[in-house]
């Protein structure tokens, strides 16, 4: 567990350049990015190696989010559907 004073560093922007992720534009915090999806402000992650794709976003006022993974190259386009529909 990390102390809510080092969470809150996390996820204050570290610069104020935007950069293009997922399609969206964000800023990066310490270790994570920071974005609006349907208005609200999330901090996640995404990743993946061959043969596995990741994303995780939490929202930063209500602790609401979805971690979603999946075993295959190009799943990519299905993870966004289905993170879309977890976070309206």
């Amino acid at each position: 567990m990390i102390s809510q004073e080092l969470m809150k560093k996390m996820i204050t922007p570290q610069h104020d350049d935007l950069l293009k992720l997922e399609g969206t534009l964000c800023r990066t915090g310490l270790g994570c990015y920071l974005k609006t999806i349907y208005g609200k402000k999330y901090f996640g992650y995404s990743g993946g190696n061959e043969r596995f794709e990741s994303l995780v976003n939490f929202s930063v006022s209500d602790g609401n989010g979805c971690c979603i993974f999946i075993n295959s190259n190009d799943a990519y386009p299905l993870i966004l559907k289905l993170q879309n529909e977890f976070l309206k």
